[in-house]
């Protein structure tokens, strides 16, 4: 099936569902967390046969329009206002947060959950006077991974990965606009195929995680030779001069700027828009020159590298985790990612 059949037959399916659910994207985390929140609420929507709505306008990577500045829309999108307040996410349950207040001895968590709670609660109120139905909303979404989804009319019979890269093939499309901005951008590489795609992310990632040495993967590609073109995403320059140290047999490329760090999420969505526009059109660009490639390595530890195991699985390689493991982790929280990563690291005397 072609994407555009694919797209085509989502919209009908979708549009078939009379109960709407209207998903808030872009409401506080990078984007690749997320459009996986996205595309799990699409999942999820698929299951108990709700029709998928967006809201993006507010999206902390938006120009103008939101997911459109960028993509081409797929589903129904809701532009009202209300939704930037209101719409939220599930956090966790009620035993976990009375948890972490004892444990914080704070009452800050509960709290939260006490806003979040009437938050959904007024969303929905709202939702039931504007659009006179019952909509569902972000909270609303209770995502599980399961061991096999069946969805005929896509063409989806497999495990989470497989339905995870069809719903990403029909989302993923570029508009006209953007699309030519990243192949100008990756035509001054002059990349020769077959080339192989890395991410190393710096940055702010180190409140969460570990941050991976250039280093750790100098070794990897030591020790393969199917590719000596390697296409760097990475967030740090310092990241692309060390590789080039390390691995002088290969040929390195990179869109990532002599002047550049590491990415810091609070900068980045206290920008004006027209910068943020510039910052996300280079984003792109060098997701879409990692999804042109033949290979691709990375961490389980960020939110990119995990979109892209995703997409190339099974043609990909794990650093820090069992390539075979990767499908049953590849849903687990980051605590739990960075927990494996690290031990798995130690294990195999990476660096």
């Amino acid at each position: 099936m072609t994407d555009d059949e694919l797209l085509s037959r989502y919209r009908v399916l979708n549009e078939s569902f009379s109960t709407p659910l209207i998903f808030h994207l872009g409401i506080d985390a990078g984007f690749f967390t997320e459009f996986s929140y996205m595309i799990h609420a699409m999942l999820f929507c698929l299951e108990n046969h709700l029709q998928f709505n967006l809201y993006s306008k507010d999206a902390n990577f938006a120009y103008s329009k939101g997911w459109r500045d960028y993509f081409e829309p797929f589903c129904p999108e809701i532009e009202d206002d209300f939704h930037h307040k209101w719409n939220v996410h599930r956090i966790p349950c009620w035993r976990n947060m009375l948890s972490a207040s004892f444990q914080q001895k704070s009452p800050k968590p509960f709290i939260w959950k006490c806003k979040n709670e009437y938050k959904a609660y007024v969303c929905r109120k709202y939702c039931k006077r504007l659009y006179g139905k019952n909509c569902r909303t972000t909270h609303d979404v209770l995502f599980v991974q399961r061991k096999r989804y069946l969805i005929p009319d896509l063409h989806i019979d497999g495990d989470y990965i497989a339905a995870y890269q069809t719903l990403a093939r029909t989302v993923w499309r570029l508009n006209p606009t953007t699309k030519v901005a990243c192949e100008n951008l990756l035509n001054t590489l002059q990349i020769p195929s077959p080339y192989m795609g890395i991410h190393i992310r710096g940055g702010d990632k180190i409140t969460e995680t570990s941050l991976v040495s250039p280093l750790v993967y100098a070794q990897i590609l030591k020790q393969q030779s199917s590719f000596n073109n390697v296409f760097l995403i990475t967030d740090d320059y310092s990241n692309y001069t060390a590789l080039c140290n390390q691995v002088e047999d290969f040929h390195w490329y990179t869109l990532c700027e002599p002047e550049e760090k590491g990415y810091v999420h609070t900068q980045f969505c206290s920008q004006q828009k027209e910068k943020k526009h510039l910052q996300m059109i280079r984003f792109l660009s060098q997701v879409e020159g990692a999804m042109h490639s033949s290979y691709f390595i990375g961490s389980i530890t960020c939110g990119l590298s995990l979109f892209l195991h995703k997409w190339f699985w099974p043609k990909n390689y794990t650093i820090d985790c069992k390539h075979t493991e990767f499908p049953d982790i590849s849903c687990a929280p980051i605590k739990i990612r960075s927990k494996i990563a690290e031990d798995f690291r130690v294990n195999r005397g990476l660096i």
